[in-house]
């Protein structure tokens, strides 16, 4: 990378773009901090790039537009709290915007139920961010919610076996991250 100097240019401008402000006090706040400014600014970036395609590929999805407008001022927001002190308030909209695209996929996306249930797992993305992120006590809470919203799919006729592959591999992750929050 040292005799590449488009590189070595980017690497400064993720670098400046992802480094938290002076007033994250500790090593841990900070590493956290730049942790959740990158990876919203790379979600960011890439719905920047995504939202226009799904909005001209899904006419027939009346709600892409307000879910792509909305999820990029939750992106933007979660960014710019990612720098400061307040870096938690951005964590937080961040596990409530990946839940949102979960729980809108499963209710609003086109398609049958078993299809739109291929974002159960996503769940899993949610529960980890909340148990880095956010303190215990609130990780505990995502998951709760988390189960839920998985085991509410076991009444919906023709959706969800018990016995499946998809429901265990969906609530596996829950005992294990609720202990590590605890």
């Amino acid at each position: 990378m040292a005799g590449n100097p488009t590189l070595a240019s980017l690497k400064r401008l993720v670098d400046e773009l992802t480094r938290p402000s002076n007033d994250v006090q500790g090593e841990e706040n900070r590493q956290h901090a730049q942790t959740l400014a990158t990876m919203t600014l790379s979600l960011l970036a890439a719905t920047v790039v995504v939202a226009p395609i799904w909005i001209v590929t899904s006419p027939d999805f009346v709600t892409t537009p307000f879910i792509s407008a909305g999820l990029l001022i939750a992106l933007a927001f979660a960014y710019n709290r990612s720098r400061t002190r307040h870096y938690t308030q951005g964590a937080a909209v961040l596990v409530v915007t990946l839940f949102g695209i979960v729980l809108s996929s499963l209710l609003l996306a086109p398609g049958t139920v078993t299809e739109r249930m291929l974002a159960l797992p996503f769940l899993s993305l949610v529960a980890t961010m909340a148990a880095y992120f956010l303190p215990s006590r609130v990780t505990i809470i995502v998951i709760g919610v988390n189960v839920g919203v998985i085991l509410a799919f076991l009444w919906v006729p023709g959706a969800l076996s018990p016995w499946s592959s998809q429901t265990w591999y969906s609530l596996s992750w829950s005992p294990r991250l609720a202990a590590s929050a605890a």
